[in-house]
Order: structure tokens, then C-alpha cells, then sequence
């Protein structure tokens, strides 16, 4: 998918964080979770590079990024995945 294609619907069309979605991939496998922002985004965006928490690490995800802000780490990103833009097929706001 387009770099300008995920932005529109991330940043323009939904642009709430936790707004889980359904990411299918050309080869037709696919996460459920939600693009969340970390202070590589900008660079990553050039790229067409996205963060996505899955569902699943959700709860870790959220817990390590409380204990981010006190500590003033960065250790919450181990709970994204990174996806290239170019194997993305659809993404479903669910």
C-alpha cells in the first residue's frame, strides 16, 4: 500500500491511537492491533515504515509505556511490530 494511502486512514481518517484494525498482507496473512507513534515515526513514515502493538501485547505494551514516562526509557517500542507499508494489502478500522 501507498505511503499516502496508510496516512490518510491513520492519520487523517482515524486518527485515534488505540483504534484496532485488521492489517492483511499480500501473501493474504494479517495482525489485528493498532499504529501507535514513537519518536522514529517521522523517519519511519519517509520509509513507509509503521509501528503496530498487536492486540496481544496490548496490556505489556501499555504497562511498559507507564513505566517509559517515569523512568524516561523508550523500552515499550519491544511490544510494536514493525511493518513495511509496501506489504500491505487492506486495513480494516474495526
Amino acid at each position: 500500500m501507498e505511503k499516502l494511502q496508510i496516512i490518510r486512514i491513520v492519520e487523517i481518517e482515524h486518527p485515534t491511537t488505540t483504534n484496532s484494525c485488521k492489517i492483511t498482507f499480500n501473501d493474504k496473512s494479517f495482525k489485528v492491533g493498532y499504529f501507535e507513534s514513537f519518536n522514529d515515526k517521522k523517519e519511519l513514515k519517509e520509509k513507509n515504515l509503521w509501528r503496530v502493538v498487536e492486540n496481544n501485547n496490548n496490556e505489556k505494551y501499555r504497562k511498559s509505556r507507564i513505566q517509559d514516562e517515569k523512568d524516561k526509557t523508550n523500552t515499550a517500542i519491544e511490544f510494536s511490530t514493525l511493518i513495511n507499508g509496501d506489504d500491505i494489502l487492506t486495513i480494516e478500522i474495526l
